[in-house]
């Protein structure tokens, strides 16, 4: 933060806001912007708690990063344990007491190497080809954080088209729905992309594309390197075309609609333990059982989510202009006053944070990034840390009223007991002699100017960590 005093009391001057195309309708609370999201960290995000989905890209080729809450890469420190360092402590408490931080560091290191913890990665990209939209106007997105929908929107000769999705609570699926212009048709190509940020070269890829009662099914096989933990994951789409010159079919590894009135893409993903989990083809069986009426499965998910939403409101009498502006024209203009606390943008991050923590809260805790990520090397490998971080993340679901979203965590932390009571039995039993407190000093950070993002979160920080052995077993038991 600035060194200067920050004013607190008065709201950033009102700004004109860009126009709002009018087909787009704004949620009572969410965030929307009027230009497509050129990289999937401008992304819009939605999420159950299990699976996540970062929708951005142009209308030409739409593309949604797919996100699963267990999807951690295999290091081989499934079985790792700590070291026994009991009879160091004492040589390495003199040290350090003596001023000696490097031999102490070193002592204590010695005969032990660091080792990271199982990144948590993406599963793949699912793009949506439609290179025959050439003219596209009044494009617009939005995020309803009271329904966890994500919707775009646009104009062209012909009229609007829309496309819309969430991730279902009580299907627990990702559900995408496209709709064209009137007396127009959805001819699209379906296909995965594999090659994100800093994917390994020794994860192996499959992409199977088949038909199966009139709807197409497009299916991504990964095997990890072997003799690493898991053997692999797996993602499936399954595709509904309507409308009575529709068409579904398969070429190649993709699949192709033509003359389809509407397209719903119910897209499920999970990881296996073995190479032969596969071969019934579970998530086709699951995914075929699954009702393709988008209302009816909209319905069904926001009477779980929007209720756990609505339990609290932060309102600071912002101005119906102010509520109307874009995250990027909010964000600009906190930039441009960089000594006063823009209230429209601060009600927007209560009401942002508040909806990312229970999008990403449920088998297990909101990770560093939540549940969202479209890089296989992210900061501190994405994981759970189990100090203050973790803590931290999860503080306001008590106070906040959303007590049920809490389960992940407390699985996560009871997971992790025989862990730890492992590692107690290490130090000596004896009180120790502890150093004399530093003087504390307060450390102040340049201010830096907000970068135009979706407001992804919690904590989208790219810095990277690596973990010693003795925080290895984090994440045991997911690897």
């Amino acid at each position: 933060m600035s060194d200067l005093p920050l004013d607190r009391s008065h709201p950033v001057a009102g700004t004109a806001a860009a126009a709002v195309p009018p087909h787009v309708t704004l949620p009572d609370r969410g965030i929307h912007d009027t230009s497509p999201a050129a990289s999937w960290t401008d992304g819009f995000l939605t999420g159950n708690g299990e699976h996540g989905a970062v929708l951005h890209g142009s209308p030409a080729l739409e593309k949604v990063v797919l996100n699963h809450h267990r999807l951690v890469l295999p290091n081989g420190t499934r079985t790792v344990r700590p070291p026994v360092l009991s009879g160091r402590l004492d040589s390495v408490r003199d040290k350090a007491l003596a001023g000696d931080y490097a031999g102490a560091s070193r002592d204590f290191a010695a005969g032990w190497s660091l080792r990271w913890t199982q990144t948590y990665h993406p599963a793949y990209e699912l793009r949506l080809s439609s290179p025959a939209l050439t003219t596209v106007t009044d494009y617009g997105r939005v995020t309803d954080f009271r329904t966890g929908e994500v919707g775009s929107s646009w104009t062209d000769q012909y009229g609007t088209w829309r496309r819309r999705a969430f991730v279902s609570r009580a299907d627990n699926v990702i559900v995408h729905e496209l709709i064209p212009a009137p007396g127009r048709t959805i001819d699209i190509t379906l296909s995965v992309d594999t090659a994100l940020e800093e994917v390994p070269a020794d994860v192996a890829f499959t992409t199977r594309a088949t038909l199966g009662n009139g709807d197409g099914y497009l299916n991504l096989r990964a095997t990890y390197p072997s003799g690493q933990g898991a053997f692999g994951y797996e993602g499936v789409t399954r595709v509904v075309a309507t409308g009575p010159d529709s068409s579904v079919a398969v070429s190649g590894s993709t699949i192709v609609v033509t003359g389809a009135t509407r397209v719903i893409l119910l897209t499920r993903l999970d990881r296996y333990e073995s190479a032969t989990a596969w071969n019934s083809e579970p998530l086709h069986a699951q995914l075929a059982t699954i009702g393709t009426d988008y209302a009816t499965l909209l319905s069904a998910h926001t009477a779980i989510h929007t209720e756990l939403y609505d339990r609290s409101r932060l309102d600071l009498r912002v101005s119906d202009a102010d509520r109307k502006l874009s995250v990027s024209e909010l964000i600009a203009r906190q930039n441009a006053h960089r000594n006063t606390i823009d209230l429209a943008l601060l009600e927007r991050l209560y009401d942002s944070g508040r909806y990312l923590f229970i999008s990403s809260s449920g088998v297990l805790p909101p990770r560093l990034t939540g549940i969202w990520t479209g890089s296989w090397n992210g900061a501190w490998a994405d994981d759970f840390t189990t100090d203050a971080n973790i803590n931290l993340q999860v503080a306001g679901a008590n106070i906040l009223d959303t007590t049920e979203v809490m389960q992940g965590y407390f699985d996560l932390i009871l997971g992790q007991l025989s862990d730890w009571r492992t590692n107690a039995t290490h130090p000596p039993l004896r009180r120790p002699r502890l150093p004399r407190p530093l003087p504390h000093r307060r450390r102040v950070r340049p201010h830096a100017p907000l970068r135009r993002r979706g407001l992804p979160g919690p904590l989208l920080d790219r810095r990277r960590r690596l973990a010693a052995v003795p925080d290895a077993g984090v994440l045991r038991g997911h690897g």
